[in-house]
């Protein structure tokens, strides 16, 4: 008789020869009396498994469930604690805007309509000064057109002003991990001027920052969107005598729009690869250095000159 036309009962009794074991006794509701008693055992033993560690199971385990519960919860209230933060963060005073309580007035060289000129409190050198936007504002891409007037001014006259010391000047602009614009400006002696595009663009491609030259009258706003990080650097230029026919300073522009990380420190870090800087003569004679420069800074800087 074929076995698809027999019942269970008959197929677990069933003593045919040749024949195997069926492989599915343990889903079926009737086995055979050989193999009931070990089933049997089987069970009672993961029973008691089951019942010295209840929190293996996953679905229907209330322990399990509360503990999730809590590492939920907890992630929550930390997220909410970092946002909390930040925006506490935001309502801080900010360091850079002139009318803020946390600004340091006596490093302030010079004001204008809506930039100010101040001594770098983390200067490289005696010759380390700061363009800053009197109002809150985070980046070039940001400002309006009276306040790029009033930076070029002081661009203008920082380059007149090193050039009659015999050194040249380039300003660099970082928009990344900054709220408030600040466009740093160094100085060095013009024998060493000819250093300053080729240590830029190698130590750039050592640290993967690519720099890539810009027309001098590109608009930001036009390349980049507002909440595009970027580096901006601004080298003297090494034809005509770094003039052009109305008199002013020509400057080779180099753009680095930054997608990933960016080192922090980059335009410092190549700045003192060419100038010879002795960090304990500075930090010894930064007082009497602070208070010279800005006696020269300030009799250069004059209300006409920026206004």
């Amino acid at each position: 008789m074929p076995a698809k036309k027999l019942s269970l009962q008959e197929l677990a009794n069933s003593s045919a020869t040749q024949t195997t074991d069926c492989p599915y006794t343990n889903s079926l509701s009737i086995r055979p009396e050989h193999l009931q008693s070990s089933n049997v055992n089987k069970r009672k033993q993961n029973n008691n498994e089951f019942d010295e560690n209840e929190s293996a199971q996953f679905f229907y385990d209330a322990e399990h469930i509360k503990k999730m519960n809590e590492i939920n919860e907890r992630a929550m209230n930390e997220k909410k604690r970092k946002i909390e933060a930040a925006k506490q963060k935001e309502l801080e005073p900010c360091w850079f805007c002139l009318g803020g309580s946390k600004v340091e007035r006596h490093y302030i060289v010079s004001v204008g309509d809506k930039a100010y000129l101040a001594y770098a409190k983390g200067a490289i050198n005696r010759d380390h000064l700061l363009i800053i936007p009197i109002d809150h504002v985070q980046s070039t891409i940001h400002a309006d057109e009276k306040l790029m007037e009033d930076i070029q001014k002081y661009k203008k006259a920082l380059a007149k002003y090193y050039k009659s010391r015999n050194k040249c000047v380039l300003f660099y602009e970082r928009n990344f991990k900054t709220k408030h614009m600040q466009i740093q400006v160094l100085a060095l002696p013009i024998d060493k001027s000819y250093l300053l595009k080729d240590s830029f663009l190698s130590i750039a491609k050592e640290q993967d920052v690519y720099l890539n030259e810009i027309p001098q009258f590109t608009n930001l706003k036009q390349v980049l969107n507002q909440n595009q990080p970027f580096y901006l650097l601004e080298l003297p230029a090494e034809d005509n005598d770094n003039n052009n026919d109305d008199g002013d300073h020509v400057f080779d522009k180099y753009l680095c729009e930054i997608r990933h990380n960016f080192p922090i420190n980059f335009g410092r870090y190549v700045f003192l690869e060419i100038i010879i800087y002795v960090p304990l003569i500075f930090l010894t004679d930064v007082k009497i250095l602070f208070i010279e420069n800005m006696k020269i800074f300030q009799r250069f800087f004059k209300p006409q000159v920026i206004s």
